[in-house]
């Protein structure tokens, strides 16, 4: 009896495992949705995507996702009437609370809030006599004459506006 040698030949063809890489960023609080989840949290997430009968390998997806920070900021300011106040190009000239959208560095919802108060000026009045020959210093003006006079003191301190002195001199 003879014996033969059987050869077989196999054609073995490997699919590589496909793969798509993504890159996002979202702004909190928005979600990206991801092989049907939410994400809302920056991280390296991962799905496959099953081949269809007969196709190639499954694919994996790799997300590599940021999520970014909107800011917020809150200012205070003072102004006195007839002042304005300038934010952003709005100006501002009464009392309230206002608010701005921006862009903030990394290209998220920057809201600012503005506390505007508008303060009054004051108003002063005062009566003096001298006798003649003396002089009534008003503010820096050497006074010698009888007569209505008018000075405006500017506010010493954050918060107080000019005070409108008015001055009777006998």
């Amino acid at each position: 009896m003879r014996r033969c040698d059987s050869f077989i030949t196999l054609n073995l063809l490997v699919d590589t495992l496909a793969g798509i890489y993504i890159v996002e960023s979202i702004c909190a609080p928005s979600t990206y949705n991801f092989g049907g989840i939410a994400l809302s949290q920056s991280g390296v997430y991962y799905d496959t995507i099953r081949a269809v009968s007969g196709g190639a390998c499954d694919t994996v997806v790799e997300l590599r996702l940021n999520v970014k920070q909107p800011s917020s900021r809150t200012l205070t300011q003072f102004i006195c009437l007839g002042d304005t106040f300038n934010l952003n190009g709005t100006v501002y000239n009464s009392t309230g609370i206002y608010r701005d959208t921006l862009t903030n560095a990394v290209g998220c919802d920057s809201i600012i809030v503005l506390n505007l108060n508008v303060g009054l000026p004051t108003q002063r009045y005062d009566t003096v006599s001298i006798c003649a020959p003396a002089s009534y210093n008003f503010y820096g003006q050497i006074l010698t004459a009888s007569g209505n006079y008018l000075d405006t003191v500017p506010g010493q301190t954050a918060g107080i506006c000019d005070t409108a002195v008015y001055l009777t001199l006998f």
